[in-house]
């Protein structure tokens, strides 16, 4: 909630958000995640960590 008598009292709020909240259910990359299985990346990047 916005004040209008304090507008300084607004920088000092902080908002949590999630990525699932951000991106829109019917989004490309939904459809993407779900179709393909992106596991194999770990293994092949597992070497540089």
């Amino acid at each position: 909630m916005f004040h209008k008598e304090n507008p300084e009292y607004n920088r000092r709020q902080v908002g949590f958000y999630t990525l699932d909240e951000l991106v829109p259910k019917d989004h490309f990359l939904r459809k993407v995640e779900e179709t393909i299985d992106f596991s194999f990346i770990y293994d092949l990047v597992e070497d540089s960590y």
